[in-house]
Parts: structure tokens; C-alpha cells; sequence
């Protein structure tokens, strides 16, 4: 979507992707899904530029309880990207 030059949509989808996970943390769930749908959100900020906002997402995923091992190496190596 950003590579064909939708950017607007993209932050869009994004955003509302945001939300809704947001909207789910707050109400106390916090899970692999949660954490993973930040893991899938994070680069797309990272695409559009927004390398801070990308690395507060990856900020929200460290205390999120996950078993495992290969998302927090993956995590970790998006982290250091950011």
C-alpha cells in the first residue's frame, strides 16, 4: 500500500489497527494476540516514517506476558531497528 503511494490510507489502517488493540489493553486483555498485532503494526510505522511512534509500540510489547521465545528475538531485532 505505501510502495504504490497510499500512504494516507496506509496510516489510516494503521491507526485504526492501533485502536483497536489499544482499546483491548485498556479494557485489561493482554495476550499473544495483542502483542503480536503491535509486532505487525510497529514496521508499518517504521514505513511511513514514524520511527518513534514504532518504537512506543515496541515499548508497549515488553511487558505484555508471552511464552515465546521466537516473537521476543524477533521484537528484539525490530527494537534495535527503530
Amino acid at each position: 500500500m505505501i510502495s504504490m503511494g497510499n500512504k494516507n490510507d496506509a496510516i489510516d489502517l494503521l491507526t485504526a489497527n492501533y485502536e483497536v488493540v489499544k482499546e483491548r489493553l485498556n479494557a485489561g486483555t493482554k495476550g499473544t494476540e495483542e502483542a503480536v498485532t503491535l509486532d505487525i503494526i510497529a514496521p508499518g510505522y517504521m514505513a511511513v516514517g514514524d520511527l518513534k511512534f514504532a518504537g512506543s509500540l515496541l515499548n508497549m510489547v515488553f511487558p505484555l506476558p508471552f511464552c515465546y521465545c521466537s516473537f521476543f528475538s524477533h521484537f528484539g531485532i525490530l527494537y534495535n531497528c527503530s
